[in-house]
Formats: structure tokens, C-alpha cells, sequence
């Protein structure tokens, strides 16, 4: 399936991928610019983009336009309009060049086009861009969206000791409140989230700790924190400011200590929630944290880039534990890099960040939206959110578990325990049979190893426990007789469990609440499936192929996502 960012940049298959790349960072556009048709020799050739969308898709009906000189000289006698109405009045010359810079307003939804006409003679357009506006909660690249989401504003934390984001659980279709701006400053007295406190112009605090930025200089510690809800996710936008001298920073007017570049660090994970908006963007963290990039920090106040006058992005939705879906999350970092844009000016280029499922989102943006991110900064990488290694990990441990003379009893001296210690109950309910059995193989942990293919059975096992949850349609008891059964726990799809109501979720119309503890097929037989939830065959099924439906397609016979995972023909070992 073929989106529209795709579409666009493939219009620059002549440029390389960095190139792409810094084109992004710039705030190019690909536009419909004219030539020019008289004029000025000095502006001969004007160019007019959108800095805050320079994929030519924007968003909440306002775009950070610019209009510039090819030989960088001062810009004068054009009139800007915007469908055939003037909105000159917004553009100032812009803070480091002689182009003009202005936010336009008012845009529709669908095709909205801006020209730049000769102020001595307006039937002379001297360039002209085309953009497509879409609505401020989406969607743009993954449409339909995923219907219901769980409003969570009322369990956001806005910073380490904050106020929460709604008062109330809030119920309009989009889970929209009013967009805040908090101010919060570096306490160099205290440690861990602590450092994060309010800060009160009215009452500057003796304890606001001096940071040093890249070129020097000292500015106090003091954060500018915007929050509000874009493209359904909870978003949030932190730079380095001054509350009382420019407390609204704008393009024309930007925050003096940051440096026009952007950090966006995602959250980690793939499983714990589905159709939830989320309450969460990882660790908060101090100094401490921050500083450690092994464990990372997913959330905008990052001490490692803002003390030294980065600006910091994220949502809930690039939290991969929350949306594991690399469309909707490069939707949405689209779009809050867009209010980037708009609050603060250009943007150089933007970093991403962070560990496990963070890098996940960035490979997979990367690779598919080439210009959305700039630089990668990864660590325990994976390649994508599919992941082939966790059914094989299942599988194994399965086999495992039914197959062998002595099941997975090894597993009781093992270490180390990968998510869970060991459980006996299924090994002991199944020894019996097991034991007269004379066709099974006396496979040890480093057999199934072998065999596998993974290095080790540590991997195996955690692959098996936890990660092929997001596998995982029926949210299972441990222990109640079904053989994944001694795979679950709280863990899987956590957030889901705890926000989705039993009556949404997903059920097969033949489960049965408990089975003979190692029930397996036979011929002629299989086992019911194990729920310990009412029958509820067309519910909400937490796992990876429903919520990437738009990508992978739809069972016509069930509704439900294609599965994306088979492994016939395959080998291992």
C-alpha cells in the first residue's frame, strides 16, 4: 500500500537519501513555484515552501510559510495570498536571512494554494505552493483510524509532581482538551524527577540551576512545556526559555537559547497497549537518567539535549508500548514536528532516540518516510515491529513443553529467569504423559537452543514468555489448561487489560473458562480455545496484526487483521 508522503518524495527519486534528508531538516518543499513572469531582476526567481510541512501535507489549518530570494537579497513589493485572500499582514522578514517568514491561517481541508503576486502588477505570479491541510487530529498516512481509542488526558501527568492534563475523563470522539503551556526549571539542589520543578515568575526561585549551552554561554535552566492532544496522541514540546521577557516565542521571535535543532526520543516496548491514547511517554528521568543512554529517556523533559538548547518533541503515540503501529507514530511525529515549527521557526534537523521499540519506530520511519528524521540514535535494535523471532520463540517452547521427555522441569535451575521464574505446574501435571511416551526426544535447554537457531535458550524463552504476546488474540489465565496458558501474566498487553472494559475485548464463541491441564491436538481432535472471558467473537483483540490492519488487510471472513507471520519452507537450526 503506497501512502502519500511516499508518493511525494518519490517525486525526488534524483536525490540522494541524505539529500532527502537535509531537504527535511531545511524545510524544503516539493512545490509548484513558478518561474516568475517579470519583476525585479533581484527576485527573479522567488521561492515560496512550507517550513513546518515540507511534505505538502499540513495539519489544524495553519503552515510556517517562507518566501525567499534565490540570490538571498531582501524581499519587498509582493502581495501573499492564500486561496485568493491576502495574508501579507502575517510574513516579517525572517530572523537570519532576508526571506520572509509568516504563519498562514484559515486553511481548508484538501487543496489550499498560496501564491506570491508582483505588488505593482497582481496578475503576475511571481510563485506559488500547493498544500493539503487535513484536520488537526488526523488522520494523514493511516486512514481509517483505529476505532475505539481510550481517552486518557485525566491520567497524564504534565511533569514529575504536576497537574494532571484533564481533571475529568474527557468523552468527545478525538479526546481533545485545551492546549497548556507550563514553566518548569532545573533544581541543581535536588536529584531523579525531582530536579523538575514549577516555576513561578512572579517568584523566582533561588535554587534555578545555570546551564551552559553549546557556544558558551550560560542562561538559566528554565523550560518552556507546551502540551496539548495532535493527531489523537497526547503531545508535548519542550525548549530552553524566558518566561518574562518572551514568554510566547514565535518563528519572527524565537526562543533565544535554543538552536533550531530538534530531539524527539520514542518510547520503548511493542504489546502493553492497544486502542488507547495513552498516559505515558517512558521514563520521565532526571540528570541521572538522561545521561545514561543505555536505559534512555522518553520524555520531552531530557536533560542530555535540553541543557544544551535542543528542543525536544514527543507523544504518547510514538510510545511503541502504547501504539506499536510505525504509521501512526511517523503520522504523528509529522505533525508534532509541524507545531515545532510553528511555535519556534525552522528546524535544522531532528534526532531521533532511544532503546528497544524506540529504535524500531526510527528504522522503520527512517526507511519508510525518509525525512521525517535526520539522524538515528539507537540502541538494543530491532528491525521492525513483525519480529518472525517471537512466533519461532513460541513455538519452540511449546514444543518444548509437549514434546520432550523432560518438558521445560530444566527451566526450574536455569538462569537467568527472563521476565518470570520458573512455573511447575504444567510440567507436573503433564510428567504422566509424558513419561509413556516413548516417541518424544530427551532434548535439554541447549538442544532446543541448537535447534532453534538462537544463540542462546535464554532467548528462546524470553521470546516465548513475553514478546510473542503481541501475538496474542485472547488475553489468557495462567495455568488454566491451555497449552500458551504457562506463557501469561500480567504483562502482556498490560495496558490494554487495564483500560479496555471485559466487554470490548475479544473472546472465541467456543472458549471454555479452564481445560485439562495439557490438552494438545490429536487427531480427530482439538482442544477448545481457553478465555477466561464470555464468548465475544468479533471484540477488540489486542495484538499486532489488528492494529496494523490498514497495512497488512482485512480477513474478509473475519474482519480481523491478515496475519503477517508463517514460517513454511522456512528451516532453523
Amino acid at each position: 500500500m503506497k501512502h502519500p508522503l511516499s508518493a511525494r518524495l518519490k517525486k525526488q527519486r534524483h536525490l540522494s537519501a541524505l539529500a532527502l534528508a537535509l531537504l527535511a531538516g531545511c524545510g524544503s518543499s516539493g512545490s509548484d513555484n513558478d518561474s516568475g513572469n517579470g519583476g525585479s531582476p533581484a527576485q527573479a526567481s522567488l521561492r515560496v515552501t512550507s517550513v513546518s510541512s515540507p511534505q505538502g501535507m499540513a495539519s489544524g489549518g495553519d503552515s510556517l510559510i517562507q518566501v525567499s530570494d534565490a540570490a538571498g537579497g531582501a524581499i519587498d513589493n509582493v502581495v501573499i495570498r492564500l486561496n485568493g485572500r491576502d495574508v501579507s499582514a502575517a510574513f516579517r522578514k525572517a530572523p537570519n536571512s532576508g526571506a520572509l517568514l509568516g504563519t498562514v491561517t484559515g486553511m481548508s481541508n484538501g487543496e489550499n494554494r498560496i501564491e506570491v503576486l508582483d505588488a505593482a502588477d497582481p496578475s503576475v505570479v511571481r510563485a506559488s505552493l500547493t498544500l493539503t491541510n487535513y484536520p488537526l487530529q488526523g488522520p494523514i498516512l493511516y486512514a481509517p483510524q483505529e476505532q475505539p481509542i481510550a481517552c486518557e488526558t485525566h491520567n497524564f501527568t504534565i511533569y514529575p509532581g504536576g497537574p494532571k492534563l484533564s481533571d475529568a475523563p474527557v468523552t468527545n470522539a478525538d479526546c481533545t482538551v485545551p492546549t497548556r503551556v507550563d514553566w518548569v526549571y532545573h533544581d541543581a539542589s535536588k536529584a531523579g524527577t525531582a530536579v523538575w520543578q514549577r516555576y513561578d515568575p512572579a517568584n523566582p526561585p533561588a535554587s534555578v540551576e545555570q546551564t551552559t549551552l553549546a557556544d558558551g554561554s550560560k542562561v538559566p535552566y528554565i523550560v518552556r512545556l507546551e502540551t496539548g492532544v495532535i493527531n489523537r496522541g497526547i503531545y508535548q514540546t519542550a525548549v530552553l526559555g524566558d518566561p518574562v521577557a518572551n514568554p510566547n516565542p514565535t518563528p519572527q521571535t524565537p526562543a533565544k537559547s535554543w538552536n533550531g535543532k530538534l530531539v524527539y526520543p520514542f518510547g520503548q516496548s511493542c504489546g502493553g497497549g492497544w486502542y488507547v491514547q495513552g498516559t505515558s511517554m517512558g521514563p520521565v528521568g532526571g540528570s541521572t537518567a538522561s545521561a545514561n543512554g543505555v536505559s534512555g529517556d522518553f520524555n520531552v523533559l531530557n536533560d542530555l539535549p535540553l541543557r544544551k538548547g535542543y528542543a525536544v518533541a514527543n507523544s504518547t503515540l510514538n510510545f511503541f508500548g502504547q501504539n506499536c503501529n510505525h504509521i501512526i507514530s511517523a503520522e504523528t511525529m509529522m505533525m508534532v514536528k509541524e507545531r515545532v515549527a510553528e511555535n519556534y521557526g525552522p528546524i535544522l534537523y531532528t534526532m531521533g532516540w532511544g532503546n528497544s521499540g524506540s529504535s524500531i519506530q526510527q528504522s522503520m520511519i527512517a526507511d519508510v518516510y525518509p525525512g521525517l528524521i535526520d539522524g538515528l540514535v539507537m540502541f538494543n535494535g530491532f528491525p521492525d515491529n513483525t519480529n518472525i523471532a517471537s512466533l519461532e520463540g513460541r513455538l519452540f517452547y511449546n514444543f518444548q513443553l509437549n514434546h520432550t521427555k523432560g518438558g521445560t522441569t530444566e527451566n526450574g535451575t536455569f538462569a537467568p529467569l527472563p521476565n518470570a521464574p520458573y512455573d511447575p505446574t504444567y510440567d507436573n501435571a503433564t510428567a504422566a504423559r509424558r513419561a509413556a511416551d516413548a516417541s518424544l526426544l530427551n532434548w535439554s535447554n541447549s538442544d532446543i537452543a541448537a535447534v532453534s537457531g538462537f544463540t542462546t535458550y535464554h532467548s528462546v524463552r524470553q521470546q516465548a514468555s513475553f514478546w510473542a504476546g503481541r501475538l496474542d488474540s485472547v488475553l489468557r489465565t495462567p495455568n488454566a489448561g491451555d497449552r500458551d496458558n504457562v506463557m501469561a501474566g500480567a504483562g502482556n498487553s498490560s495496558v490494554f487489560r487495564a483500560i479496555i472494559g471485559n466487554e470490548r475485548k475479544y473472546s472465541p464463541a467456543n472458549a471454555v473458562a479452564s481445560a485439562p491441564m495439557g490438552t494438545i491436538p490429536t487427531a480427530g481432535y482439538t482442544p477448545p480455545p481457553v478465555s477466561p472471558l464470555q464468548p465475544n467473537p468479533t471484540g477488540l483483540r489486542p495484538n499486532v496484526a489488528d492494529h496494523n490492519k490498514n497495512t497488512l488487510g482485512i480477513d474478509p471472513a473475519t474482519g480481523f487483521g491478515r496475519s503477517y507471520s508463517a514460517n513454511v519452507g522456512s528451516s532453523t537450526g
